[in-house]
């Protein structure tokens, strides 16, 4: 018999933000591995003693990571995504009832903390990756024969940035009242170009995978 699925909103619900996370999703990785206790003490002159309490510093951490791995290049996209990604709430510690932080206030909080401190923090997470075997500072060798890919152009998408980069496409889509001396900031622009239009792209599908075009022959992936 066909089934037909109906949905019924309930006033209560009793279920934990934590089983709903799956055991072997990224973010649980990363807070397994990535201790960013640090970041407060380091912060601490930047913040006064008296007022009213600022977004978590440490939250600001975790969600410029999480901007970057994720390729979200505006800050309210971001806090888009973090209101309704169950992953992203568990990782910042935000529950299910609580509410998000506003997109201007993280341009704020981004804006107090600096470029210094955003360099630093990728510093760290590439420290961290370091310690875990994952990066080494060696030579790799490998050959230049071609596998075609199995995967369509269309799973095909623009490259993360590297970090400064995304800090620089940060400040441009970010609002400009956020900071009324900076009016003369330029907002809006397209970003970076490199000289090589295959570098900046990846297939969501295969991230192995790059454009390659050899003459009389159409693009593929490979």
């Amino acid at each position: 018999m066909q089934g037909c699925k109906q949905f019924e909103p309930r006033l209560f619900y009793q279920i934990s933000l934590d089983d709903l996370v799956p055991q072997e999703h990224l973010v649980r990785r990363l807070a397994e591995v990535l201790d960013f206790s640090w970041v407060r003490s380091a912060t601490a002159s930047l913040y006064s003693h008296t007022g009213r309490p600022s977004i978590d510093p440490e939250v600001v951490a975790k969600l410029l990571l999480l901007g970057y791995l994720y390729n979200i290049d505006s800050e309210r996209q971001l806090m888009r995504e973090v209101q309704v990604n169950l992953a992203y709430r568990w990782y910042l510690g935000y529950d299910l009832d609580e509410e998000i932080p506003d997109h201007s206030i993280l341009s704020k909080a981004r804006h107090r903390l600096g470029v210094e401190f955003f360099e630093r923090l990728f510093e760290f997470t590439l420290g961290c990756c370091q310690d875990a075997g994952l990066v080494r500072g060696q030579n790799v060798l490998m050959d230049s024969t071609l596998v075609e890919a199995n995967a369509s152009l269309d799973s095909v998408t623009t490259l993360r940035y590297r970090p400064a980069e995304y800090w620089q496409q940060l400040e441009q889509q970010a609002e400009p009242e956020i900071d009324s001396d900076d009016s003369d900031r330029q907002l809006g622009q397209k970003r970076p170009k490199k000289n090589r239009m295959y570098d900046q792209k990846y297939s969501k599908t295969d991230p192995d995978a790059s454009l390659y075009h050899r003459r009389g022959q159409e693009t593929r992936l490979a």
